[in-house]
């Protein structure tokens, strides 16, 4: 090979260099942009979730801070629902109490003690009847709330015997237990 055929392959492969060289550029500079865009995208998404983080931990904070408020709330709408549920047993025993000739003299429900919750749904109170009362008019009585559809169950019974009347019983008082639905 002479000087000038060498110096037209060298030169050949310098443009050819150049031109990978350019192309290769051009390459990576394309790349290196989808990456920046991307990177950015995830920063953007990140940030967003910081935030999103950040406003549930300050809700998290203010639910704490007003956790004696939530629990009054609570209690206020259980009240509600229990005082409806002593309405409708109220009402079940007087029937139950009329049909078998029984006067209520007073009902008294127990306010549940701060234990009482882990008991389960169920809530205690007393039932004093009218004096004298026939025996088997009680056990009539007894009979209907046990058989009631809103599950109540005698706890016991306190009465005394009449001295006037065998057949007849005086200040008598039933504890009573009612299983609520929760």
């Amino acid at each position: 090979m002479n000087a000038a055929k060498l110096k037209y392959v060298l030169i050949g492969c310098i443009v050819l260099m150049v031109v990978a060289l350019l192309a290769g550029t051009i390459f990576l500079q394309r790349f290196l942009n989808e990456q920046v865009m991307t990177t950015d995208h995830a920063k953007i998404d990140a940030e967003a979730s910081q935030q999103e983080i950040a406003k549930l931990q300050r809700l998290e904070n203010e639910l704490a801070d007003k956790k004696d408020l939530l629990a009054r709330a609570k209690q206020i709408a259980a009240a509600s629902e229990q005082y409806r549920y002593q309405d409708q047993v109220i009402n079940d025993l007087n029937v139950y109490a009329s049909r078998n000739t029984i006067g209520i003299a007073s009902f008294d429900f127990k306010q549940p003690a701060i234990g009482a919750a882990a008991q389960g749904n169920k809530t205690a109170f007393i039932v004093n009847l009218n004096s004298p009362i026939k025996y088997e008019n009680l056990l009539a009585f007894l009979r209907d709330v046990e058989q009631n559809l809103t599950k109540i169950k005698v706890t016991s019974v306190n009465l005394s015997p009449n001295p006037k009347s065998p057949v007849e019983i005086q200040n008598p008082t039933i504890n009573l237990e009612v299983f609520l639905k929760k």
